[in-house]
């Protein structure tokens, strides 16, 4: 925990809109949103079936689900 590769600046959470995990927050010193179904999420708002998404999630493994967290930089909203 604590400084990683995806945490942000204090003037880039400060500029940032949208939605994070605490890995991505300067104050935090964790990194615990576990697999947040964010995409199913936005699917289910707009009215969209999940089912697709939920099974890519389902289908993960561990290597997947790491790269996909910890790895890269927050998902922007589609």
């Amino acid at each position: 925990y604590g400084a990683t590769n995806v945490r942000m600046s204090y003037s880039k959470w400060n500029n940032y809109r949208g939605h994070c995990g605490h890995q991505h927050v300067p104050e935090n010193a964790h990194g615990d949103p576990g697999a947040f179904p964010m995409a199913a999420i936005l699917t289910a708002a707009k009215g969209g079936s999940t089912d697709d998404i939920e099974q890519e999630l389902e289908n993960m493994d561990k290597k997947d689900a790491y790269k996909l967290f910890w790895t890269g930089d927050y998902a922007p909203a589609p």
